[in-house]
């Protein structure tokens, strides 16, 4: 799961912990979710709807995990 891999980045970088923040759509018997996480200052969002709110923070979560950890993009020619 992402969550736990920004957890552990955090941690790895002395970072405040990801705070996350969670929105309810739709009716009660087919819910939809979207999430955000706050790392570092900067916050990230899940890209789409998601049946729980777990998935929809994991979503947010691997979004924000592979912007801290990809490589940067090579410089213009």
């Amino acid at each position: 799961m992402y969550k736990t891999k920004v957890q552990e980045l955090c941690h790895q970088k002395r970072w405040s912990l990801p705070r996350y923040s969670t929105m309810k759509d739709g009716a009660d018997h087919d819910p939809r979710f979207k999430s955000s996480v706050s790392v570092n200052g900067l916050s990230f969002h899940s890209s789409v709807s998601c049946k729980s709110s777990k998935e929809s923070q994991n979503d947010a979560a691997k979004l924000a995990f592979l912007h801290f950890t990809s490589p940067p993009p090579p410089p213009p020619p």
